[in-house]
């Protein structure tokens, strides 16, 4: 994100970032520890939402976005659609 704000200051008129600003991935792998042992997570149509983690779950065409907060669900591997018109 630090990367593609400073990318972006040499463009813009200088800016603020606000005080919580979303770095949210989707469509990717990490390793992490679920249930014990270290495992690679594979998040496809997917976000990180750990308890607490801001998100972004964008509509589709014209429908509206929501900033979201995780739950930590461990179930679901603290993971959430990333919507888009995704079932």
């Amino acid at each position: 994100m630090e990367a593609t704000l400073a990318a972006l200051r040499v463009h813009l008129p200088p800016f603020e970032v606000p005080k919580h600003s979303i770095n949210c991935h989707h469509n990717y792998i990490a390793k992490e520890n679920h249930f014990g042992p270290n495992v690679w997570v594979t998040r496809k149509r997917a976000v990180r939402a750990r308890e607490s983690d801001l998100g972004i779950i964008p509509g589709s065409m014209g429908a509206r976005s929501f900033i979201v907060r995780g739950k930590g669900n461990p179930e679901s591997f603290c993971s959430c659609s990333h919507g888009a018109g995704e079932a």
